[in-house]
């Protein structure tokens, strides 16, 4: 039985379905015209439907697929969804054209857009970010971005430029008219940038789409899916480890889960499905109440085996399967916040649809709510039969207690304010917090575990509102939906009230969103959840009108409620309705062009970048193929300068040129003890140690365990391995341009030394490298045991004590090699990396802080 009162009854549904929204008087007998021209007006409207359902189709699934391939996080990944959204862009376009001016999609308010205004004002931030400014507004606009690139990179892209043939100077003056980066990750930013343009034209895209209830229930069913699709995956290779596809290698940070890399961003992506089906479930509830208030049952009411035909529905079973699936995923995927995430959606979903309940029993839920979540976030890593229930909950509380991202968060909070109110530059996390460790863990913090901090870290001001607006969109969403008067609209109220906490405590703990196969899901949900939420206000607007106009004329309540949903829209013309989204859509899709070709160049670079480190670690190849390799990479490098291509660049180049060098000492001429004294003494640790041994003031300064060493001269200037030599040099100081917190290009320019000739910034390296892993204990380790090769007494206790305090047990190592290199562990302060000081012929007091 169907009911047929308003609140079953979807206008935007009806609105757009061509036999209702194309209503042409029937044309006169005999008038052949007439019939032809109102036929291909319908076939028009016909073609717009079935490419809106197209569009939808792709979007709906497409955050599933790029889930399939690790998350999405591939460079190459994200171009090809890049294209598919702005295809799906231009097909939307296209039916909205080929449609008539009756449909919903062309008469969406404007504010319908303000999730795209809102990822936009965040691509205006980043593109600001990456343009050279005047240095003094750098310094007004982000202080700490300021010192980075004057203070830790200027001195350091000056070693041995005077030994460079056609200099390319990186600061061209270090005055008032020098002009740097606000971001001291510029192309990091500017992918990020491009990335939200394409999340930017989706969220434009999506109101549109999704203004028909069947197509939003469709991308709806597609996001439940995703979900399940994630918590099946990684279901199935729990239970058989030895499953080849969707592996990882051995090692890294993290445990992954399903297709995702981390356990806690595959959650994220689990609970965006299990809030979609949610949603759903709720409208299929809200429509069988309907269906027994229409049949004058009194409610409450038992279930009834004849119940069964309103659940037997492919929407209902689709929605209950993703729900029951990601619930078992979250319940094992490890991940504790998204535990928690989950068992607050499926209390928070019974509420809504139990209201008098909570009002009751409010005391037994809550206590029932923080029992749970402490139970199940507490998973112990011990085998509970072989340990006493004491130590059992002991580790649960340690697990809570002792975690390593709460000792990260401060050195975050103190890095956001130093960089306040511009901030370091989108997608610069990673780099930006190194200057201000003090409590952080051993390992490099790429992200922060906290999303809300990183925001706030890398965009300031603007990050801070934007979080603002974000939990600002969802709760109108939720508050504007509740009060329609339609089922639907309250169905989805349900996904919008779930999405607040879910969003809160789990990106709180972790940075799922920006994972981009959770960053599709998450925007397509919120632009459509926005959009639907101002389509109901106009609805409910026009019903309002309707109804006044119906009683200022005397109708009847049922003739005014039938006129309800069905306004003439025919008045205006079709070209003055379509213009607005028709011109939005299309700058957008404009805007998108380089945004696109932007992450076409870092797929490339990426790809060859990934092939090229693979390459180089097999160690199988010749001169010719590094002289061809290098060739084609520097050409690709000088087009597009991708920091991770520099790395990797610098090391190929230093390859080629110690290929070079030794094929100038006739190398295969040579004896098989000599070619393997000579292959020692030419790896990037030995090669500049053999350059200070042929100098005389620098070969006392080589440690007694070195002095084993060939004296290798530097390589002939004219020669092609001393042209190799500065070409790395040359890369290394654009990669410190480009990344000037870089550990590699300060580790590149150690092993350079030969090339540079200036020991000075060898110790100026050395000592910044120092400071970025302060409290990294075995990089500390090998950056003193490095100074300690050239007898820098200073540089190397410093890091050997800062070792020995931070792990006691690698203090038979550090006395080992403090006595094979005759260092002595007393002539230096226990804490030294926290106020560094600086030898006497030092070229710069950068590393003495960053402010």
């Amino acid at each position: 039985m169907s009911l047929t009162t308003k609140q079953d009854v979807d206008p935007v549904a009806g609105l757009d379905r061509p036999s209702r929204s194309v209503e042409l008087p029937s044309p006169p007998r005999g008038d052949v015209y007439q019939q032809w021209s109102n036929d291909q007006e319908v076939g028009w409207q016909r073609w717009s439907e079935r490419l809106s359902w197209g569009a939808t189709a792709l979007i709906g699934l497409l955050p599933a697929l790029v889930a399939l391939d690790f998350g999405g996080v591939l460079a190459w990944t994200q171009h090809v969804t890049a294209l598919v959204v702005s295809l799906c862009c231009a097909i939307a376009l296209l039916a909205i054209w080929l449609g008539n001016s009756k449909t919903w999609a062309a008469k969406l308010p404007r504010r319908s857009y303000a999730v795209c205004g809102l990822i936009s004002s965040f691509a205006l931030l980043g593109f600001v970010q990456t343009i050279p400014l005047d240095a003094d507004w750098v310094h007004v606009l982000s202080p700490a971005g300021h010192a980075v690139q004057m203070n830790w990179a200027a001195e350091a892209m000056a070693a041995g430029s005077e030994h460079l043939q056609q200099p390319e100077p990186v600061i061209e003056a270090m005055g008032d008219s020098s002009r740097i980066t606000a971001s001291i990750a510029p192309v990091a930013g500017q992918h990020v940038t491009a990335c939200l343009m394409v999340l930017a034209l989706l969220a434009l895209t999506v109101p549109l789409l999704l203004a028909k209830r069947e197509r939003f229930v469709f991308a709806w069913l597609g996001l439940a899916l995703g979900g399940a699709t994630i918590a099946c995956i990684g279901l199935l290779r729990m239970l058989v480890p030895e499953m080849g596809f969707f592996s990882f290698l051995q090692g890294g940070e993290g445990a992954p889960f399903g297709t995702f890399l981390n356990r806690n961003n595959a959650a994220l992506g689990m609970l965006l499905g299990l809030a979609c089906s949610a949603g759903i479930l709720r409208w299929q509830t809200l429509k069988i109440r309907a269906e027994w208030a229409s049949e004058e049952v009194d409610l409450p009411r038992t279930f009834e085996v004849s119940d069964l035909s309103y659940l037997l529905n492919p929407v209902t079973l689709i929605a209950v399967g993703g729900c029951l699936a990601s619930l078992l995923g979250l319940l094992f995927c490890g991940s504790r916040a998204g535990i928690l995430c989950g068992v607050i959606s499926v209390v928070v979903f019974t509420l809504l649809c139990k209201g008098t309940f909570l009002r009751r029993y409010w005391k037994t839920v809550a206590v029932s709510i923080f029992v749970t979540s402490f139970v199940l976030i507490t998973q112990p890593r011990v085998n509970q039969a072989e340990t006493p229930t004491e130590s059992i909950w002991q580790q649960r509380w340690e697990s809570l207690t002792n975690d390593d991202r709460y000792l990260h968060w401060p050195d975050g909070f103190r890095a956001a304010m130093h960089y306040f109110p511009f901030g370091s530059g989108l997608g610069s996390y990673g780099y930006a917090y190194l200057p201000f460790q003090r409590s952080s863990p051993w390992r490099w913090c790429v992200h922060a575990d906290n999303l809300w901090l990183e925001v706030l870290c890398e965009a300031g001001l603007v990050g801070a509102l934007g979080i603002a607006c974000l939990f600002g969109l969802l709760l109108f969403s939720a508050i504007r939906l509740s009060r329609s008067s339609y089922l639907f609209d309250q169905g989805m109220s349900v996904t919008a009230v779930i999405l607040i906490p879910i969003m809160a405590i789990s990106q709180a703990l972790d940075f799922g969103l920006l994972v981009p196969s959770n960053a599709l899901a998450f925007t397509i949900i919120l632009s459509a959840l926005v959009g639907r939420a101002f389509l109901a206000g106009l609805i409910e607007t026009m019903d309002r009108n309707t109804e006044q106009r119906g009683r200022a004329f005397g109708a009847s309540q049922a003739t005014i409620d039938r006129a309800k949903g069905g306004w003439d829209w025919g008045q205006r013309t079709s070209s003055r309705v379509k213009t607005v989204p028709l011109g939005i859509a299309c700058a957008a899709l404009l805007l998108t062009l380089p945004a696109l070709l932007q992450l076409g160049r870092d797929s490339r670079a990426m790809t060859e970048t990934r092939l090229l480190r693979q390459q180089l670690a097999a160690g199988d190849y010749s001169l010719d193929w590094l002289v061809e390799r290098e060739r084609g990479l520097s050409e690709l490098a000088a087009n597009h300068p991708h920091p991770e291509l520099l790395t990797e660049l610098v090391a190929l180049q230093f390859q080629l040129g110690r290929f070079q060098e030794l094929e100038s000492m006739d190398f295969a001429q040579r004896p098989d003890v000599q070619r393997r004294q000579l292959l020692f003494a030419t790896r990037p640790v030995n090669r500049r140690l053999c350059w200070r041994i042929s100098q005389e003031h620098l070969r006392e300064t080589v440690s007694d365990a070195n002095r084993s060493l060939v004296m290798l001269r530097a390589p002939d200037p004219y020669s092609q391995a001393a042209e190799s030599y500065r070409r790395a040099l040359r890369s290394n100081q654009q990669l410190l341009r480009y990344r000037p917190l870089s550990v590699d290009a300060r580790r590149w320019m150690v092993a350079l030394e030969f090339a540079h000739q200036s020991p000075g910034h060898t110790t100026l390296a050395l000592w910044q490298s120092a400071r970025l892993h302060c409290n990294s204990p075995e990089t500390l380790f090998h950056i003193g045991l490095t100074a300690a090769r050239h007898s820098d007494s200073l540089v190397a206790t410093s890091c050997w004590s800062r070792v020995s305090m931070l792990k006691p047990s690698m203090i038979r190592r550090v006395e080992e090699e403090a006595k094979r290199h005759r260092i002595s562990l007393t002539d230096t302060d226990s804490q030294p990396l926290k106020q560094a000081k600086r030898p006497a012929s030092s070229p710069t007091a950068a590393a003495n802080g960053l402010l």
